[in-house]
């Protein structure tokens, strides 16, 4: 096989690359500007650095040899991936046997797995790790997504190229194209049919089919430079184009936003700045010089080492910094991290990559006998791991009070939503099937109404005179789509039972009170027109994560952000577990009081309004606080009975807290008139 040429600007895109996606992992600011928020982008830039050297190390032989070596090309792959890979995995088993709680052990050995047999990405989006969000960033291999994503695209490419060879020749380049357009296009299509459902979401983001596309580009830059018949030289090969690609790539960097509603709209501009560096060759502009810097240059060889090893030490920080008061705030210690990763990097690429790649070294026949010894070991960890739900007798007290409390909210959000479909419940739908003579109860509202319905149809026994439905969404919605829907018409009781918002967009407290009290006479005049009893949901317990004591920038407490995933309860528990010091039942007492002090005051404050208003007007109403809080003995109910969480966020009940609340609350109050 014919050698590539070394191109010294391939490796200063990889060096911007890796640094963007670290950068924006470790979120600098500078007063409330984010910098780097695009810094994601990195990922696409690596994706189209890939299809290029890929696809020209395959057409190049297959120029010359009119075939290709899959097993070569399989070899080649892993000698350049796996070792490094195999060996920082196995770093973070050793670090999370002494670190990780059991919930957290058995999810990473879950991630291994995947990670292991390049399906990590599919594993994400069914387990609805998202990336970006604080969910995934406890997750050490949420970055590993990427290299799955590859290796399927390495798998599935060469058959293609050569099919394509055997007997398309001709036509290689614009199947390509078409391809590349193709994917483009789907990816487009599948974010646009998400918000209509919402299964569809992240699909866009990590499944190959609508990723692909970046790969192709590199692909399609490749067969450019190799069919000289396209002359593109002469459109492309100008210190323009390539100063024009590395501008792009930068204004990404720092504008692109994740969030942002057709993300592979905004993609195609760090894709196409990578491909026109990539297609320019141009040596002689000083865009090309800093880019080729030495410096640069051997971030770029060391860049898949700094690519491993950045997230899993993020995803350690975060579990230390929960309220991202010490690293998050502190621009040295951001500082400090990014030396050591390149410690890290430099090592593992000195002493794994550089060695494995060296096939004096590592010959072909020993490089896979240590290759499958250590991938079956790392399975047979994982495995061991899983099947003893995170070796939670690492921690002796665990199995006492904790034996059934659980750190992963992901797991409590996933269970709370997958019954959910649309408007309704499937278990809402059940019920209709079985009315009787029983009154029927329907529950109206956003997320907070799912948690109302959970507490009532979980105590079926106890509300055994009455059928539960929901349906989610805003009171205009329902009642002017009121004959669409059953559950409105054959409701006796209609619960409104939603999250009040004391401030609504840029509007004053005042404004919206008022927005609340339009909400409530219009559900009020609905089911006094439709003789049907009217119960309101006053506004219930939510929970600044914040703690005050480490609010160092002295922020309102109702104003700080919401970690929905790493709760401060977890967070209490885990500091405990890790000092190997007992939790008693006085800690859960000492901790329901630190909970109250997280009570959002605004809450409490519009319940006192909405209470007076309710009374005056003569509308049935009732407190969760009631259930959930003691103001006299100032403390706030975190676990049941059984010591298990009943709240996975800031807010959400978990089931076992829904059907907790269930059992304690006042039967009778549906009775009331």
């Amino acid at each position: 096989m014919s050698k590539i040429a070394y191109r010294s600007e391939i490796d200063g895109l990889r060096a911007i690359a890796v640094i963007s996606v670290i950068l924006y992992h470790v979120k600098f600011d500078i007063g409330n500007f984010l910098l780097f928020k695009g810094g994601f982008v990195g990922v696409d830039i690596f994706f189209v650095i890939s299809g290029y050297l890929i696809s020209k190390i395959l057409l190049v032989e297959l120029k010359t040899t009119n075939r290709i070596s899959i097993i070569s090309f399989y070899i080649r792959r892993a000698r350049r991936l796996l070792p490094v890979l195999f060996f920082i995995l196995s770093i973070i088993f050793v670090i999370g046997y002494f670190y990780l709680l059991p919930s957290l052990y058995l999810e990473l050995s879950k991630t291994s797995l995947s990670v292991l047999f390049f399906f990590s990405n599919i594993y994400f989006l069914v387990n609805e790790i998202n990336y970006g969000n604080l969910v995934s960033d406890l997750n050490p291999l949420l970055h590993a997504w990427t290299l799955s994503l590859e290796e399927q695209f390495y798998i599935i490419f060469p058959f293609i190229l050569i099919i394509l060879n055997n007997f398309f020749k001709k036509k290689t380049f614009f199947i390509i194209i078409f391809f590349t357009l193709v994917s483009f296009a789907s990816g487009i299509l599948i974010n646009y049919l998400a918000q209509f459902d919402e299964r569809l979401n992240q699909f866009d983001f990590y499944l190959l089919p609508f990723r692909a596309w970046e790969l192709l580009l590199g692909s399609v830059a490749a067969l450019l430079e190799i069919e000289k018949k396209y002359k593109v030289e002469k459109i492309f090969k100008s210190s323009l184009s390539f100063s024009l690609g590395l501008l792009i790539i930068f204004f990404s960097i720092i504008f692109i936003d994740l969030e942002a509603r057709y993300l592979n709209l905004q993609l195609i501009f760090p894709c196409i700045g990578t491909f026109l560096i990539i297609i320019s060759k141009e040596s002689g502009c000083l865009p090309f010089k800093l880019l080729t810097n030495k410096n640069i240059c051997f971030v770029g060889l060391i860049s898949y080492s700094l690519y491993l090893w950045h997230f899993p030490i993020i995803s350690l920080i975060n579990l230390n910094d929960l309220n991202n008061v010490n690293f998050f705030n502190n621009n040295y210690l951001k500082i400090l991290y990014l030396i050591t990763i390149f410690l890290l990097s430099s090592i593992s690429y000195f002493f794994v990559e550089k060695p494995f790649r060296n096939k004096k070294i590592f010959s072909n026949k020993l490089l896979s006998k240590i290759i499958i010894f250590v991938f079956l070991s790392l399975i047979f960890i994982s495995l061991i791991i899983k099947e003893n739900e995170g070796l939670k007798n690492r921690f002796p007290n665990y199995n006492l009070l904790l034996k059934n409390f659980k750190i992963d909210n992901n797991r409590f959000h996933n269970e709370w939503r997958k019954d959910l479909f649309k408007f309704y419940s499937y278990s809402s739908k059940e019920n209709l099937k079985n009315l009787d003579n029983k009154q029927n109860v329907l529950i109206i509202g956003n997320s907070f109404a799912v948690d109302y319905f959970n507490l009532f149809n979980l105590n079926k026994d106890k509300f055994k005179n009455y059928n539960f439905f929901i349906l989610r969404g805003g009171t205009n919605f329902f009642i002017e789509n009121y004959m669409k829907f059953e559950e409105m018409q054959i409701a006796d009781i209609i619960i409104l039972g939603t999250k009040f918002d004391s401030k609504s967009g840029n509007l004053s407290y005042d404004e919206s009170f008022k927005l609340i009290k339009d909400e409530i006479n219009q559900l009020r005049e609905f089911t006094k027109k439709n003789n049907k009893k009217l119960i309101i949901f006053l506004s219930r317990p939510e929970f600044s994560i914040n703690a005050p004591e480490l609010n160092k920038k002295n922020k309102p407490l109702e104003t700080l952000d919401f970690n929905n995933n790493y709760t401060y309860l977890d967070k209490l528990i885990h500091q405990k577990i890790l000092k190997k010091t007992n939790i008693t039942k006085e800690n859960f007492e000492e901790w329901s009081n630190k909970y109250f002090l997280l009570l959002m005051k605004d809450k409490i404050d519009l319940n006192t309004k909405l209470k007076k208003y309710l009374k005056k007007e003569n509308i049935l109403f009732f407190n969760p606080f009631d259930y959930a809080c003691d103001f006299n003995k100032k403390k706030c109910l975190i676990v049941d009975d059984k010591y298990q969480k009943i709240y996975f966020d800031y807010g959400h009940y978990t089931l076992e807290g829904a059907e907790f609340f269930g059992k304690i609350i006042n039967e009778d109050f549906l009775s009331y008139r």
